[in-house]
């Protein structure tokens, strides 16, 4: 295929050639949300990696990461969530936790022994705690320009919910080889 020039006219001709040579299928929309929530953590694990892992801490780096591991664990339980037949709207962690299906918070469950040994963060809180102090970030933290404070964020316990629902997530839609 020649390429146009113009973006959406080069994905919709791509589309086209793909539907006519049968080999188009369409995303799915849980392995989409998956991905996008990947996208974000990974992001998250390269700012931490890059700023926050030993001191000093480069402390540009702790509002995009808290931002960023936030919106992952908002995706990861809407992905659960959808896999699972239910769709969530919002971006409060609480509230979106505790709507999941049973189901979901059994796929959370399964994962979770495991992710404890590897990861618990210090104290060994529960999981609902850990997720609570994220529970506002993604909004609270993407808006700390027009505040003089946010909540407190544990990095641990960030990292914990974030590989949690990951692990979860992977095992749900069969990515756990």
């Amino acid at each position: 295929m020649e390429a146009t020039g113009d973006f959406e006219k080069d994905a919709a001709l791509t589309i086209q050639f793909l539907k006519d040579k049968g080999l188009y299928q369409r995303p799915d929309p849980v392995k989409s949300i998956f991905r996008q929530a990947l996208s974000f953590a990974t992001t998250a694990a390269h700012l931490y990696k890059k700023g926050l892992s030993s001191s000093p801490w480069n402390v540009h780096d702790v509002a995009p990461f808290v931002v960023n591991s936030a919106f992952s664990v908002e995706l990861y339980i809407k992905m659960l969530a959808q896999h699972r037949g239910t769709v969530l709207k919002g971006d409060d962690l609480i509230k979106l936790l505790g709507a999941l299906p049973a189901a979901a918070r059994d796929d959370i469950d399964v994962v979770l022994p495991t992710c404890r040994l590897e990861f618990s963060p210090a104290g060994n809180p529960e999981l609902s705690e850990c997720i609570s102090e994220l529970a506002n970030a993604f909004v609270d933290w993407r808006y700390l320009h027009e505040k003089t404070r946010a909540s407190t964020i544990r990095i641990d316990r960030t990292i914990f919910v974030m590989k949690v629902m990951h692990e979860a997530c992977r095992k749900a839609i069969g990515l756990d080889a």
